[in-house]
């Protein structure tokens, strides 16, 4: 792969505090970096894999305090009613597991599938969930 296709697939995943709790921000700036999250996605929805860590990904960046961020395949694919889960350790730096269910992998590829020019979904349940996630396309 050449170096310009490795910096299209490339985006980056930032944790902040927003105006109504802790926010996931996926931020994706090519078609190919949607592509990839929405393979990802349908993957786990597959049962292959049931867990990907995306700092191990080439292109994919940590931001701020960021050590890990874990997709997972709910066990007895249960979701639950808490789907995102932040932990904090002592170095300060954070982890963020977010488990589904296959069919909620699913319904998250296509909310991200239909993004289109610059836009943005939320994922989760932010009432419950320790963060939202935040798939941001071109913003």
């Amino acid at each position: 792969m050449d170096k310009r296709a490795d910096q299209e697939m490339k985006f980056a995943i930032d944790l902040y505090e927003g105006a109504n709790g802790r926010i996931v921000r996926f931020d994706i700036h090519s078609a190919a970096g949607i592509l990839l999250i929405c393979n990802l996605f349908d993957s786990l929805a597959e049962k292959m894999p049931t867990r990907v860590e995306l700092g191990s990904l080439v292109g994919v960046d940590l931001l701020s305090g960021v050590e890990s961020v874990v997709l997972e395949l709910a066990k007895n694919d249960d979701e639950g009613a808490k789907t995102v889960y932040v932990t904090a350790k002592d170095s300060g730096a954070f982890t963020v597991v977010w488990k589904r269910s296959t069919e909620g992998w699913r319904e998250s590829a296509e909310m991200v599938k239909a993004l289109r020019r610059s836009s943005h979904q939320y994922l989760g349940h932010q009432s419950i969930d320790d963060a939202v996630v935040e798939i941001a396309y071109r913003e």
